[in-house]
């Protein structure tokens, strides 16, 4: 059972996220919808009728393949069929002239009514929830103080506070909560094949998750615990046999992916912790916090299962990938969003550092206000300039412009339910 102050930074923060909503589709959410409009509505995998999507997303994300001779995105598929069912019902609603609501614009506007939207939207939202309670239970289970607080650090010290808010129809939702779900299962050191079967969840909405396999099989290889191995990656085989599958259905090869071959590698590793314009220092730094705290996390689980460093291997492997790649930054977003996936291990990290160094709990209450601070200074410029998410652009927008003096009322214009009166 919650106690009344997680109850509390519960309703606090679900004020916050309705604040702040965005129910609509919108950046790579495009992509994902695309797939989701086209097999479950139009019940194909030729995105034929989704072209009209390039327009709203301002590129080609829905492409001509002519390996397979039909319209094809390069997007996983898990976040389709996750919102599968409320999609469904969202079909089901068509019929009840209630549920239209300001239908031409949405359609104008992003290209689909505002039920249909809502399916990828609040799927989104419920697994934002399951990353919070998990996390809370997670927190209690480890005997941590004041989980409370821990979880609005960590949920406004991460970048899941903007995609439980303005970005709820890309992956990173998603990806939170089935991670809360993996980790809860690592705590406890529960059935290997439950473990696998969560890995394979993630990799079917970010197809980089099914690296996070990769410490498990080391550890099970070098502790000679081949019975165990064999279990977890019979969890993870399934998965991987469904996306070579659609891989065939969509673009003819079950090995291809649709992504560009000509990858630029590049070293960007101390970019993504300390680079001015987008590493964790500047945007969100209490993950610096966290990972520092995660080295002095010493739980045990069951038959010394490295727990602490399965979690810093995880970060370490993503760090790995993504800080050998161009867009090691993620683009356009708040922070880097490839790490939203970590918010339960960030917040156990964010507890595990309270909980060595007492007294700095002044600095950790110090970077609370200033990611707070910093996300309503981004989210209030988002579309007053075209790159927010750079330092120097965001600064010299509110500084050097002089559009500090309108803070107030920019940020006004992004609260929900001012932005549905006026349009998304």
């Amino acid at each position: 059972m919650l106690n009344r102050n997680e109850l509390l930074a519960l309703l606090l923060i679900s004020v916050f996220i309705v604040l702040f909503l965005k129910p609509v589709i919108s950046g790579d959410g495009f992509g994902y919808y695309a797939q989701l409009e086209a097999i479950y509505r139009d019940e194909t995998i030729n995105l034929v009728n989704q072209v009209k999507y390039n327009d709203y997303f301002g590129a080609e994300i829905i492409i001509w393949s002519e390996t397979a001779q039909k319209y094809v995105t390069r997007y996983p598929p898990g976040i389709a069929i996750f919102s599968a069912p409320l999609y469904m019902v969202s079909l089901f609603l068509d019929d009840f002239p209630i549920f239209h609501i300001k239908d031409d614009y949405f359609i104008a506007e992003r290209g689909d009514i505002l039920i249909h939207q809502l399916a990828v939207t609040l799927t989104s939202l419920i697994f934002v929830y399951i990353a919070f309670l998990l996390t809370l239970l997670i927190l209690k289970e480890l005997n941590f103080g004041k989980s409370h607080v821990v979880l609005a650090t960590a949920f406004f010290g991460t970048p899941l506070v903007w995609y439980a808010t303005y970005g709820l129809s890309s992956t990173h939702a998603v990806e939170a909560g089935l991670m809360s779900v993996l980790v809860l299962l690592i705590l406890k050191d529960s059935k290997k094949l439950y473990m696998g079967i969560l890995i394979g969840l993630l990799s079917i909405v970010r197809y980089t998750s099914i690296i996070f396999a990769l410490p498990f099989v080391i550890y099970y290889i070098l502790s000679r615990k081949f019975k165990e191995l064999l279990v977890f990656i019979a969890g993870i085989i399934p998965f991987g046999l469904f996306i070579l599958y659609y891989n065939s259905l969509q673009f003819g090869n079950s090995l291809l992916f649709g992504y560009d071959k000509s990858i630029n590698i590049a070293f960007h590793v101390f970019d993504i912790f300390f680079n001015l314009e987008r590493g964790f220092l500047v945007w969100t730094p209490l993950i610096l916090i966290a990972i520092i705290g995660l080295f002095y996390f010493n739980f045990k689980g069951r038959n010394n299962f490295p727990v602490k460093w399965i979690f810093l291997s995880f970060i370490a492997l993503y760090v790995i990938i993504y800080g050998f790649i161009d867009a090691w930054h993620s683009g356009w977003a708040y922070g880097n969003r490839y790490f939203t996936v970590f918010f339960p291990i960030f917040a156990i990290g964010i507890a595990a550092f309270i909980d060595r160094f007492r007294n700095l709990k002044p600095l950790i209450y110090l970077l609370l206000v200033y990611a707070f601070i910093v996300f309503l200074l981004f989210i209030a410029a988002t579309g007053g300039i075209p790159s927010p998410y750079i330092l120097s652009a965001n600064i010299g927008y509110w500084f050097a412009d002089g559009n500090i003096a309108n803070f107030i009322s920019l940020l006004i214009q992004k609260i929900s339910f001012v932005r549905f009166m006026g349009g998304f």
